[in-house]
């Protein structure tokens, strides 16, 4: 299953590393990852891939972060 995240990531030292690290631990690939300067450069597209359940889970500690 497919699924692309809109996050919004903050102007500091390793916040999409500690983003990557959450999708590995959780077994989701990120295939995509893009940024549009015109939308705001701290707004980022995460395609990702992974079953439902993983999905999910991500989706849930996403909101927490």
């Amino acid at each position: 299953m497919k699924k692309t995240y809109v996050t919004t990531m903050p102007n500091q030292i390793g916040a999409f590393l500690k983003a990557s690290k959450f999708f590995a631990a959780l077994g989701i690939n990120i295939t995509r990852v893009n940024y549009n300067k015109a939308v705001d450069s701290h707004t980022l597209f995460i395609d990702a891939e992974g079953t439902e359940e993983q999905l999910k889970k991500a989706d849930a500690e996403l909101e927490k972060i």
